[in-house]
């Protein structure tokens, strides 16, 4: 079952819904006591690595249920609580890429949540809860997302960096390719959020009998 979006509590898409507008209903901040707000609590995300160019927070957080999801300048992802900042899971992925990312995808079935977390090639699924891998997704909790999209005299740059998309029980990919003429397939697909499985996929090349 998909869960139906609480604008008034929760932030449950990358910038804020399916038309990622950034909007918020909330209206407690206005023009007479904007000037009166105060820092709450901060959170020191860590991983920054001037060595290895890795110092930027891209991420666009989510909250579910008072909990907040993002993701690190060393690409892990983490939670904590958002009315005091505190800890409560953060990943220590080794094989990330040493990208930045721009944050996470939450999914809920009835029966359990969610994170999806794209690093490097990789996506993970992840227990909303405690940050651990879902042994039944995929390979061990992790996606393969270059898989698929080889082609002959292509390099292999692929990075997962956005946000995936959620519909129903699809979570919808792209990927972050090459700008060269080595670059591998730019297809978009879709993969079942509890396995792992591919459902579909949309060649953005047309292939043979394919319109266009």
């Amino acid at each position: 079952m998909f869960q139906v979006n609480t604008p008034d509590t929760d932030w449950l898409e990358y910038n804020g819904d399916g038309a990622r507008s950034h909007y918020s209903p909330i209206d407690q901040i206005d023009k007479s006591n904007v000037n009166k707000l105060k820092i709450a609590w901060t959170y020191s995300s860590g991983g920054a690595d001037t060595v290895r160019n890795r110092t930027q927070m891209q991420c666009n957080p989510m909250i579910v249920d008072g909990v907040m999801y993002g993701v690190s300048a060393g690409t892990q992802a983490f939670a904590i609580d958002a009315a005091t900042g505190k800890d409560i899971w953060k990943t220590d992925v080794a094989d990330n890429g040493g990208t930045t990312s721009r944050g996470v995808s939450y999914w809920a079935d009835g029966t359990g949540k969610r994170i999806f977390f794209g690093a490097g090639k990789w996506l993970h699924a992840l227990d909303a809860s405690t940050g651990k891998s879902i042994d039944g997704f995929a390979n061990n909790g992790k996606l393969d997302l270059k898989i698929g999209i080889q082609r002959p005299g292509a390099d292999d740059y692929v990075v997962s960096n956005t946000s995936h998309t959620i519909y129903k029980n699809l979570i919808i990919t792209g990927v972050r390719l090459a700008e060269s003429e080595t670059a591998l397939l730019g297809d978009i697909r879709a993969y079942d959020a509890r396995t792992g499985k591919l459902v579909w996929t949309f060649h953005t090349i047309p292939t043979k009998g394919e319109p266009g």
